[in-house]
């Protein structure tokens, strides 16, 4: 339960195996049945049922800064509100732990009930105790949100029991909360430099239009950020924007996230040709990195045949000229009513036609696998997914769990129906990314899309083999000591004393 507790806070998907865990237990503690039960009454059901696994899992993702936002808060809130006296006040000290802009999902979950006076006490010493920097970072980070956890919290302001606070920090971060972006950056006097490492880019497209303070956002600015706004920054650079441009498509990481935005910034003017060439050629190289890193070797393309697939055979050999020579590709079959296997070359003359049966090409994987002993490390299947001949996708999947069950991504081309094959609805570990149409030039950016894809599922895979080994996780957790919330906080007057309004009365 610790593992599956960890793998659900950290962000894992709703969707997976571990969360059904997380259903049955939740289940089996609660009164009602709930087959799509709601973060609230998860993290609920936990605190109520086993409070020192849900505190210990949450200090142990605080401590090493992997947790889904949201979800900590909401996590947190429960084990405040729904626990015993013991676990409320590791609750209250947790909140301490925890970043303040990683804090600000509270003004979106509490609902009146949980506005408690404890949760209030908590959010406003950790304010309290934050630097400045840490209350900028809040702020514009998201304005609004900063602005409602003093309004819906109902925060004290400029005063406590009817005398002003003096505490410096907390009145700094009180005055913020009144303030419209705009009034912000005046009163703090913010350049443009210092804006971008607090404010949302929005803000700089409204308040700098001067090229040279321009380009030095862009000197300091991810490669990603710079081209996510590229547009903007071609206004205001002007002739600086093609040099700058170039220099940070080499320094880019992860060019995957803009392979389906290169169209309209083609569209825009803002690329040219030779910029262009210069993102597909860095796309090409961190691909090659991404196939390194994760071992990436031996695949299956399975790709459809059927009836009006035509654009499935132009991926399919996209694909084979890309993974062949990079990863190796171990089989590759195309599949109608029944499945078959190919080579290279005969991509190009296979005619389309028949119905649909995706769990065939699925049968004679695993019966090849098994005939040779070559496993693979990832399946591409490339079709509409609109299955309509037996056997189907979902009753032949299991085969390839005593085949070294390798990950699934599901290129799903010029889809029509709403009764295809969903990754969601597979309880197999798999993505998916759409094609709404095909042209050559569109090819490598749905190769980086498959391999973020893979690598994503691999990261995944990794964090579940952790758990799944689990003494190392239960021995740590095991030995952290749980924080309590400090005994004069629970003192009469100790939230008026510390922020100099005097003693409560």
């Amino acid at each position: 339960m610790v593992g599956v507790v960890f793998y659900y806070l950290a962000g894992g998907s709703r969707r997976d195996v571990y969360f059904d865990e997380l259903k049955i237990w939740l289940n089996r503690h609660m009164s009602e049945i709930y087959d799509n039960p709601s973060d609230t009454l998860l993290f609920e059901g936990i605190s109520r049922g086993d409070p020192d696994l849900l505190a210990r899992v949450i200090a142990y993702c605080i401590e090493r800064g992997v947790y889904h936002r949201k979800r900590l808060c909401r996590a947190l809130l429960s084990l405040l509100n729904h626990s015993s006296k013991r676990y409320r006040e590791t609750a209250w000290a947790l909140i301490q732990r925890a970043p303040l802009p990683h804090l600000l999902h509270f003004s979106e979950i509490v609902n009146g009930k949980e506005n408690t006076k404890r949760l209030r006490m908590a959010i406003a010493v950790k304010i309290a105790n934050s630097s400045r920097e840490e209350i900028m970072k809040a702020y514009f980070s998201s304005p609004r949100k900063f602005r409602r956890l003093f309004s819906y919290l109902r925060l004290p302001r400029e005063k406590i029991n009817g005398k002003r606070i003096s505490h410096e920090n907390y009145l700094f971060a009180s005055d913020l909360s009144r303030l419209s972006i705009e009034e912000a950056i005046e009163k703090l006097g913010i350049g443009p430099t210092d804006l971008a490492k607090y404010a949302p880019f929005q803000v700089l497209v409204n308040t700098i239009n001067d090229p040279k303070e321009a380009e030095e956002i862009a000197k300091s600015s991810k490669p990603e950020d710079f081209l996510r706004h590229a547009l903007w920054y071609r206004a205001v650079l002007g002739e600086k924007f093609r040099e700058i441009a170039r220099r940070k498509i080499r320094e880019m990481r992860n060019p995957f996230a803009f392979s389906h935005i290169l169209g309209r910034l083609r569209e825009n003017g803002v690329l040219t040709e030779d910029l262009e060439r210069e993102i597909l050629r860095r796309m090409r190289e961190v691909a090659e990195e991404v196939i390194a890193r994760i071992g990436l070797r031996d695949l299956a393309v399975i790709f459809d045949v059927s009836g009006s697939m035509e654009e499935s055979k132009k991926i399919a050999k996209a694909f084979y000229d890309f993974f062949s020579s990079r990863a190796g590709v171990r089989y590759l079959i195309a599949f109608r009513e029944y499945a078959f296997l190919l080579d290279s070359e005969e991509i190009r003359e296979i005619k389309m036609g028949g119905t649909t049966s995706i769990g065939s090409s699925i049968l004679l994987l695993a019966k090849e696998m098994k005939r040779s002993g070559n496993r693979v490390k990832l399946i591409i299947i490339i079709s509409d997914f609109e299955e309509n001949t037996p056997p189907y996708l979902e009753e032949t999947i299991g085969l390839l769990e005593k085949l070294g069950r390798p990950p699934l991504v599901l290129v799903t081309v010029s889809w029509t129906g709403e009764g295809r094959v969903k990754a969601s609805e597979l309880n197999y570990p798999c993505a998916e990314v759409g094609v709404r149409e095909f042209h050559p030039r569109l090819a490598l950016g749905i190769i980086s899309n498959v391999l973020e894809l893979a690598s994503a599922i691999y990261n995944d895979r990794e964090l579940k083999e952790e758990i799944t080994s689990r003494r190392p996780m239960l021995e740590e957790i095991g030995s952290i000591t749980l924080p309590r919330r400090p005994r004069e906080s629970l003192r009469k007057g100790f939230l008026a004393k510390l922020l100099g309004g005097g003693e409560e009365r």
